[in-house]
């Protein structure tokens, strides 16, 4: 004859209820026709209602499955910003990457899509968190692309919190926030190399944009250009084609600027997206300006 254990009773009358069957199961190393036979006939508390229980019984197996699972990529420097390569990650997600949430509520998405030579250019910094999966694609009449995933929820939470998954109409403000004064431009250095764009043209009129959504907040890049005191605008265009807006810096000196801004260190940090700091290094500008 099979003893019920007091013990037995008492989780499963403390846990039942709030994260099923299945928890119990592995928690007790007990079957499932005990654990139901505990919960429903010794205990009385029946076929669950869904109604009233769904909700528990989904966040208690979230935290669950949170708890126990490890994940590849490392959410914690995400959340606690001290590094000079997650303030770059955190800027070209903003600016290329994008956030999924599925109905299974452990199922969230991460991912970033760039040409492979890109990513292989970079592909150190995202190692500093961890492994990210990846994906390598080849379509007739287009360069070779890539995609960089990761399905920690803690970290898909966090960049939600923040307004990743509403960026084409939200400002970067809050993020930027987090991020330690000395690393902010490690940020906007992934953000250009997402959305930034260095122009000079036949004779050698230098131009800036970054482009983004037709609804995109910018006050993030005023706030930073307004402190930079460069002079810039804000344009917002419709095509045939669809529409979009952008922030310019139409004159050398305030490119300069920016871009010394931005690339302060790379000559011995090395991070971002070599192409385009040779761009900077080898555009003529007609002054030396003074940070």
């Amino acid at each position: 004859m099979n003893i019920i254990k007091q013990e037995h009773i008492d989780y499963i009358k403390e846990n039942f209820p709030k994260y099923g069957s299945k928890h119990c199961e592995i928690h007790l190393n007990l079957g499932r026709g005990k654990v139901d036979y505990i919960a429903r006939k010794k205990l009385k508390l029946g076929k669950l209602d869904k109604s009233v229980y769904g909700k528990i019984i989904s966040n208690g197996k979230s935290e669950f499955y949170k708890k126990n699972h490890t994940y590849s990529v490392n959410h914690e420097p995400f959340i606690n910003i001290k590094s000079r390569e997650v303030a770059y990650i955190l800027g070209l997600l903003w600016a290329d990457g994008n956030v999924h949430e599925f109905k299974n509520r452990n199922k969230r998405k991460v991912e970033l899509n760039l040409i492979t030579d890109d990513i292989d250019n970079i592909i150190n910094v995202f190692e500093t968190t961890g492994h990210w999966g990846r994906v390598d694609r080849n379509r007739t009449g287009k360069k070779p692309s890539t995609c960089l995933t990761t399905h920690n929820p803690h970290l898909v939470n966090y960049l939600i919190s923040n307004g990743y998954k509403s960026k084409s109409h939200q400002s970067a403000c809050e993020i930027i926030k987090s991020i330690p004064t000395e690393l902010k431009h490690y940020w906007f250095r992934g953000l250009f190399d997402g959305d930034g764009c260095l122009y000079v043209d036949k004779k050698e009129r230098v131009n800036i944009n970054i482009s983004s959504s037709y609804d995109q907040d910018w006050t993030y890049m005023e706030n930073l250009l307004n402190d930079l005191k460069i002079n810039f605008r804000v344009k917002k265009t419709i095509t045939k084609t669809g529409k979009y807006s952008c922030v310019t810096i139409r004159n050398k000196e305030g490119c300069k600027i920016f871009l010394d801004y931005i690339y302060n260190g790379y000559n011995t940090d090395n991070i971002g997206l070599i192409r385009k700091y040779q761009k900077y290094k080898t555009t003529r500008f007609t002054k030396k300006i003074k940070l």
